[in-house]
């Protein structure tokens, strides 16, 4: 309880935020503290409430389930992700489908973080080869195109257009290996 009113949740809602957060760490193999501290992380960092804590959960799991990862493993490492997710207009639905598909393919919880946040902070740099790219075949940057609604894949699907053309392929079109 304590952990969930430090963490900015209401003392009127903190008993069915813990509850919450004890059936997602039930779920996915989480202590409750790391339940609370992932659902806490998302909450406050994208602006939501309390209420949405069922929802988030859900959206948890089903990462667990569709890749190869637990909550206990996103509870560690998407802390590190969400702010820049944030800062880029990536929807949290977007960062979830990033870890399932990249555990998926049996890349660790960790270097999928590492991974997508190398990728979004060069998507999100204006001038970088991937947003002059961007601006050229869609007439906007990563962050208008996420505002718009665009899926990270759709933004991906451009720029591997835009490399094609170039004789390149979609790695090429990031200044990191991390972020291609």
């Amino acid at each position: 309880m304590y952990n969930a009113i430090s963490a900015g949740q209401s003392t009127e809602n903190a008993v069915g935020f813990v509850g919450t957060a004890t059936k997602l760490a039930r779920g996915g193999f989480a202590e409750t503290g790391q339940a609370l501290d992932v659902l806490t992380t998302i909450i406050n960092a994208y602006g939501l409430e309390s209420k949405d804590a069922v929802k988030i959960s859900d959206m948890l799991i089903q990462t667990q389930n569709k890749g190869k990862v637990t909550v206990a493993e996103l509870s560690s490492n998407m802390g590190k992700l969400i702010p820049t997710a944030k800062a880029n207009s990536v929807a949290l639905e977007q960062v979830c489908a990033g870890y399932a598909i990249m555990t998926s393919k049996g890349i660790a919880a960790a270097e999928t973080t590492t991974y997508m946040n190398s990728m979004f902070n060069e998507l999100g740099k204006t001038g970088s080869k991937a947003d002059s790219a961007l601006k050229q075949m869609a007439g906007a940057g990563f962050n208008d195109l996420m505002a718009q609604g665009k899926s990270v894949a759709e933004v991906l699907d451009i720029l591997e257009q835009s490399a094609k053309k170039s004789g390149q392929n979609l790695a090429d079109m990031f200044g990191s290996a991390e972020a291609g």
